[in-house]
């Protein structure tokens, strides 16, 4: 595999970063110690994706980057499957702040995905986890799943201030939103709030399971 972290990439015809058919890619930083840690990749004004990883799997982080201001969208994975996706920074990114299509078993924690067309954009993609502390604002819309199924969204995540759907299921089944029934006293729900429609399901959205969320 390969690292790359604590560079800037910019104002490249297409995509900032491109991996095709690889395995135990990091991009940006994994060190959880704020001491010892490198800065992630700030990667912005690309004609293309920011990120575009293709035909790859296997032990791969995005973890620590500011993306932005790219002409498709912020992250982009396309066949490639478990992958963590963690505190990035994904903005004003033309189509989407994270795409995920064709992709199965990923794992999206602590990120913040603001003024892109849809924040969160998973498509043709199965147990995905969508795991705590994203915060999804000012977008058209905060997350869209189109024929996602085994898929999860767990307790402490945001979506707000979206100019349409905070979250959208469509021809998705046997999911579940929210937390888990049996949660601590503790925990902190997911909030869906401030948007013009709060949780929309359309088109054969069936047997998931919604519970313990915050919509207002």
């Amino acid at each position: 595999g390969i690292t790359l972290t604590n560079h800037e990439i910019y104002r490249n015809a297409q995509e900032g970063i491109i991996v095709n058919n690889s395995v135990r890619t990091t991009i940006g930083t994994d060190a959880e110690d704020e001491e010892t840690r490198t800065d992630g990749n700030t990667i912005h004004n690309n004609g293309g994706n920011g990120i575009y990883l293709i035909n790859s799997e296997g032990q791969t982080k995005i973890y620590y980057n500011t993306i932005y201001n790219n002409s498709k969208n912020g992250v982009f994975l396309e066949n490639s499957e478990n992958y963590q996706l963690r505190y990035n920074n994904v903005s004003e990114n033309t189509i989407h702040g994270i795409n995920i299509y064709s992709s199965d078993n990923q794992e999206i924690s602590d990120n913040r995905l603001f003024k892109n067309n849809y924040g969160l954009l998973l498509n043709a993609s199965n147990g995905i986890t969508i795991d705590t502390t994203n915060y999804l604002y000012n977008n058209s819309v905060g997350a869209y799943l189109v024929d996602v199924n085994n898929s999860e969204i767990k307790e402490e995540n945001e979506f707000y201030n979206n100019s349409g759907c905070g979250l959208r299921l469509e021809n998705s089944w046997f999911n579940t939103l929210g937390s888990s029934s049996n949660q601590s006293a503790s925990a902190v729900l997911t909030k869906i709030y401030n948007n013009t429609q709060g949780i929309c399901l359309f088109s054969n959205s069936n047997n998931n399971t919604l519970r313990n969320f915050y919509v207002y």
